[in-house]
Order: C-alpha cells, then sequence, then structure tokens
C-alpha cells in the first residue's frame, strides 16, 4: 500500500511538473507569435539610418536620441592616421561625441556644408535576433566624401535593445578602409 501511494505521488509530480512545462512553452510561443520580425526591422533600419544621418549632418541631439543612456553602452570607429576612438558607458559616449561634433561645426568654413558623408549605401545586412528586445546587426556600408566623388567602406556592427517600446543603439563597431576608396560612379547598387 505504501509503495503505491509513493508511485501515486511520484506520477502527480510529474504530471504537475509536465502541465507546468506545457504551459510555459505555450506562453513562450505565444509571444514569439506576436513577434513581427518584419515591423521590427524596419523599425530598427530607421533608428540606424536616423542616427548615421543625424552624425554625418552633425545635429548632435537629433544623434543623441538614438541611444541608450546606460553605463554599458559602447561605441568605437578607427581614424585614418591609424588610431581608434573607444568609449565605454553613455556619459563617456555622450562627452566625446559632443565635442567631436561641435569641434567639427567649428572647423567648417561659413559657405561649406557641414555634412560629412551625403550618400551612405549599406549591403549585406545580417540581423540576429536574440529576443524581441535584443538585435545584433553587422553590415558592409559605402560612405561618400563630402563632395560625392568617391566612397570608402566601412564594416560595421550594431546592437540595438528595445526601451520603452523604442529601439535604441547600445553599441557601435564601425571600420573604416581608408586606403582603398571607390570612384561614385563605379558603386552599383
Amino acid at each position: 500500500m505504501k509503495n503505491l501511494l509513493t508511485l501515486i505521488a511520484t506520477t502527480g509530480i510529474l504530471l504537475l511538473n509536465s502541465c507546468q512545462e506545457t504551459k510555459a512553452k505555450q506562453i513562450d510561443s505565444m509571444v514569439m507569435n506576436e513577434f513581427d520580425e518584419v515591423k521590427e526591422k524596419d523599425a530598427i533600419m530607421r533608428v540606424i539610418e536616423q542616427e548615421t544621418t543625424c552624425f554625418y549632418e552633425r545635429n548632435y541631439d537629433c544623434w543623441k536620441a538614438c541611444w541608450m543612456d546606460e553605463d554599458y553602452a559602447f561605441l568605437a570607429w578607427n581614424g585614418s592616421d591609424g588610431t581608434y576612438y573607444a568609449a565605454v558607458g553613455w556619459n563617456e559616449i555622450d562627452k566625446g561625441v559632443k565635442e567631436y561634433i561641435d569641434a567639427a561645426i567649428k572647423n567648417t568654413p561659413n559657405g561649406q556644408s557641414v555634412i560629412s558623408h551625403p550618400t551612405v549605401k549599406r549591403e549585406h545586412i545580417q540581423f540576429k535576433f536574440y529576443n524581441e528586445n535584443l538585435v545584433f546587426l553587422t553590415w558592409k556600408q559605402y560612405n561618400s566624401n563630402q563632395t560625392n566623388e568617391f566612397f570608402s567602406v566601412s564594416r560595421d556592427t550594431r546592437l540595438m535593445q528595445k526601451k520603452h517600446g523604442q529601439w535604441k543603439i547600445a553599441n557601435v563597431s564601425s571600420y573604416w578602409d581608408y586606403k582603398n576608396n571607390i570612384p561614385f560612379d563605379d558603386l552599383k547598387m
């Protein structure tokens, strides 16, 4: 009799655990079914395009609106002279980019456009969603010079996170090939 009660209790516990696991899987499935990947990719690309445009137009407030205001934010790029810039944490990124944009505007002669790269083209964009609020992207980018005579190629990555229903940038890494420019008319996209 004691063995029968133990068997019944064990079977009941296993069935209860099985039901809880099935319920958890059903909830996960419902959440992922509500996730519209195409819609999210469009929203992400709008943020990326806005951030790039704002940065190249030297519009600090517009650029800032695209970023996560978090200690784990990260920004890195290489310079044409072999140096690199890397900032860790929102305060460091914010301060460094504000100084960079202010200096670029100050050093732009009157009458000359402040826009540094008027034409940007991207190809081979790859998305990796880790969940509905976190995505990693990578692509090849063509950045025109100020007069649209040639493009410099860069390889870019972004880590983006959804905060309060809006996609924001948590990480930018952009590495440029400054030596091998492509004539503007040679790029067929």
